[in-house]
Order: C-alpha cells, then structure tokens, then sequence
C-alpha cells in the first residue's frame, strides 16, 4: 500500500534538492565524485525512482545543507500563486484594478 503523504514530501525533498544544486552550480557528475555514487544513479534518484533516506543525507551533505534546511529552502520557495503574472502584468494590475476581477 502506497502512503500518498510519504511520496509527496519525497517529491518535495528531491525538488528543492535540484533547485539547490542548480543554485550552488553542482553537476550530478561532481555530485557522483562526492557523494560515491554513479551519474546514472543520481540521475534516476532525480527523476523520481525511489533511494536509502542515507542517499539523501548524502545529497544534503554535498551541497553542505541539513535536511532540516533543504526541508526550510523547499517551504520558503513553494510556489503559491495561482495565477502567477509577470513582472508587466503585476504592474498593470496594479495600476488597473479593475481588471483583476477578471482573474478571481
């Protein structure tokens, strides 16, 4: 029986996870040297294929972040909106009010 809750916050521990090493501009290839792994399995761990909650530790270690602080990064950048606008959209909006009644 799949526990729905357990693989969502797997989800979300992976996705910070790759927003965090995209930032800190760590490959999978250094990834792999680091963390003794090979590229293949970093990659299929990134791609949704289950690993050993060790892996993760690993993966937090190498991008020098607790998990307590990848946990932190993943709930400071949830993505919230709605309706997310670009940067002119925000604007108008907010010049033009009345418009954005059509969005709610």
């Amino acid at each position: 029986m799949e526990n729905k809750g357990v693989d969502r916050q797997h989800h979300e521990i992976i996705d910070s996870l790759k927003r965090i090493l995209k930032e800190r501009k760590i490959t999978y290839k250094k990834l792999s040297a680091t963390i003794g792994l090979s590229e293949s399995s970093i990659k299929k761990i990134f791609s949704g294929g289950g690993c050993a909650f060790e892996k993760i530790l690993a993966i937090c270690s190498a991008a020098e972040m607790t998990l307590k602080d990848v946990i932190e990064f993943g709930e400071a950048n949830k993505k919230t909106d709605i309706y997310p606008f670009t940067r002119e959209q925000e604007e108008f909006f907010t010049e033009n009010f009345e418009y954005y009644i059509f969005f709610i």
